[in-house]
């Protein structure tokens, strides 16, 4: 029995090759500034959110309660951070409403001055 041998494709010329690639880092840019930059956008605030529910919930467990004023400085705090990190997602998908960008700053502005209010009830009140 003689073997068949199977008809290799002719392999790609570099041209088509260099082509290709081109294309697909272009496709990776357009996928990435579209969808990837926004997370990373939002991830920034929503971090300090996070820190400040996280000094939120230590100062409380030395065995007292943590005073009221604090509770409401951090989170009014944090969620000031949240909205500010929805306003910047929407906005790095829609950069043409100011709106969203007018209240990004704003809001992280607000979650700024509550987290310096935090730290001085912290020194005063602890």
């Amino acid at each position: 029995m003689a073997q068949r041998q199977k008809r290799l494709k002719p392999k790609k010329k570099s041209k088509d090759l260099l082509r290709d690639t081109e294309l697909s880092g272009l496709f990776m840019e357009e996928f990435e500034e579209r969808f990837i930059k926004p997370i990373v956008n939002a991830s920034y605030p929503g971090t300090l959110a996070a820190l400040s529910l996280a000094v939120l919930q230590v100062t409380g467990t030395n065995g007292q309660p943590a005073p009221v004023s604090l509770k409401v400085t951090l989170l009014l705090g944090a969620a000031t951070f949240l909205l500010s990190a929805f306003s910047i997602f929407f906005y790095s998908i829609y950069p043409t409403r100011k709106k969203l960008w007018m209240a990004t700053a704003f809001t992280f502005l607000i979650g700024l001055f509550c987290s310096i209010v935090s730290v001085f009830l912290l020194f005063i009140l602890l």
